[in-house]
């Protein structure tokens, strides 16, 4: 039995107060395991509180099940919102965002240490130090926790979730769940599974979410194969590529939309013969990965608001979500097509491109010449070099640290601006601000009174690590101008009350933040 990573007082303090007083804020940030049970559960479970001296705090359920507890049937830790880690820097946090974004690609402990470039005995120590369980340990849990929720929310069959769950066999799977519940999975389920042409999965985040500013981002930048439907408020995409780096082979489709019970609902169809259903957690981190739901929009408010200026801003939309990409490598190629023409022109591009190219995956790019590509032939040789070291594996867009920046700048044609748009989007890095980018500066210089890249970076150091977020929120300013200055234009008498109005919405909003006084804080 592993033993727990100890706490310093005033975190278990104020865990042990969450804990009785069932606090949502804190839900998903740890879990509690109740010694004479040997249940360890949320922080919102509504079962009858323990006695206090016996129970022990766990920074994540891998820990409390290294420590021989066993997931709360009612209360289901495998359905928590995303913790901490999944916005920190560090080697533990980065392996840990990588088996959420792409579990089948790292399914072992010797994957992890490759792509993170270090010895699997140091990735090991690293997590026994911060996490109080080894790494093939947490790669089991989480596989049981996918496992357990397919077994709740699907009528797949018993062999359909152990392989959707990644498990190399049913025999596996049973010992595993036989280990851990100390019950088969379908006694556990409590009904016997069925063959489904598509499955409906629940996707926890932390309130407040605005669904509807993601929507809005994400139609205007879709790719070809993506469809937003702003009226009834579902995003959907289409896999049609066959190549090996694909999700899976043939067509699939995926939709999401969003629940008022604080989570996404992902459906995805499934082939007749099933042969996709390894592909479902990846599909999964996918969606997490786009929609972002492993914000936490509490802290991101705590560190933007001390900044009297984003303060209102941030106030009138605490929701506001980085939108990341379902594919990394189609979001840097739209990011190149982009780089001197409007969104409107670039979606056209990219629609032109992928007919032409029959996709966008990297070996569709190259299989068409330099003068196929609807662009200036620079831009097309930048894009041919990327898809090339993103095929060669020169690029990876989860690489840790600077890596990603440095090799998309390596390549003749992707500046600075491009580059910390890449990894922000792509590379889903909270702690990007675009100092460079001319909606930022143009906002800046109404807000902040200077446009300088100097000075902007200068300020954006105090909103670290969430600089997107503030990218964000400067972004959608410049956007509601700009609506207002095309209803100018069938009103000229309003043209002269924009800029008045601008400022005293952010008068007002700045009042209303002032006189409550910061009581979030």
């Amino acid at each position: 039995m592993m033993t727990t990573v100890p706490l310093d007082k005033a975190t278990e303090h104020a865990w042990r107060q969450a804990w009785q007083s069932r606090d949502a804020h804190y839900d998903g940030r740890f879990f509690v395991g109740v010694v004479t049970t040997g249940i360890f559960c949320r922080t919102v479970c509504r079962v009858r509180r323990p006695n206090a001296d016996n129970v022990r705090f766990f920074e994540n359920a891998s820990g409390a099940m290294a420590s021989g507890f066993r997931p709360c049937l009612h209360c289901q830790p495998e359905l928590a919102p995303g913790a901490r880690w999944q916005r920190s820097a560090g080697i533990v946090a980065h392996a840990l965002r990588l088996m959420e974004s792409s579990p089948s690609e790292y399914r072992s402990v010797s994957a992890l240490a490759n792509t993170l470039s270090v010895s699997r005995r140091h990735l090991g120590r690293a997590f026994r130090q911060e996490l109080g369980s080894s790494v093939q340990e947490f790669l089991q849990s989480r596989r049981l926790m996918i496992a357990k929720q397919l077994l709740d929310e699907t009528t797949l069959t018993v062999t359909d979730v152990a392989i959707a769950a990644g498990y190399g066999s049913v025999r596996r799977f049973n010992a595993h769940c036989l280990e851990v519940y100390g019950r088969s999975p379908t006694v556990l389920r409590g009904k016997v599974g069925q063959a489904a042409d598509e499955i409906t999965l629940s996707i926890p985040y932390r309130q407040p979410y605005d669904f509807e500013s993601v929507l809005a981002y994400l139609a205007i930048r879709s790719m070809p194969n993506e469809q937003v439907n702003l009226e009834k408020g579902s995003w959907s995409r289409t896999e049609q590529q066959a190549s090996p780096d694909d999700l899976q082979h043939g067509s699939s489709a995926v939709q999401v939309t969003n629940d008022s019970s604080s989570c996404l609902r992902c459906q995805i169809s499934l082939s007749e013969d099933n042969s996709r259903l390894a592909a479902v957690p990846d599909l999964m981190g996918r969606v997490r990965r786009i929609f972002d739901v492993n914000a936490d929009p509490s802290d991101i408010k705590r560190v933007l608001s001390q900044d009297d200026v984003l303060a209102p801003l941030v106030q009138g939309m605490p929701g506001l979500r980085l939108p990341g990409a379902f594919s990394p490598f189609e979001c840097a190629v739209r990011a190149i097509v982009g780089q001197q023409i409007s969104v409107a022109a670039a979606t056209t591009v990219i629609r032109a491109m992928a007919d032409k190219a029959g996709g966008l995956s990297p070996m569709a790019l190259l299989s068409i010449n330099e003068e196929d590509f609807p662009m200036p032939s620079a831009r097309a040789r930048t894009i041919r070099s990327l898809a090339k070291q993103v095929s060669e594996g020169e690029i990876r867009f989860d690489a840790v640290g600077d890596i990603l920046r440095e090799g998309l700048l390596a390549i003749r044609g992707i500046g600075p601006w491009t580059a910390d748009y890449v990894a922000m989007r792509a590379g889903s890095n909270p702690d990007v601000f675009l100092a460079t980018d001319l909606g930022v500066k143009k906002r800046a210089r109404r807000l902040f009174g200077f446009d300088g890249e100097v000075e902007l970076r200068a300020r954006a150091d105090a909103w670290r690590p969430y600089g997107g977020y503030a990218v964000m929120h400067l972004w959608l300013n410049v956007s509601q101008e700009a609506s207002m200055k095309a209803n100018a234009d069938t009103n000229p008498k309003i043209e002269n009350k924009i800029e008045a109005q601008s400022e005293k919405n952010l008068r007002e909003q700045k009042s209303k933040y002032e006189q409550e006084g910061r009581k979030d804080e």
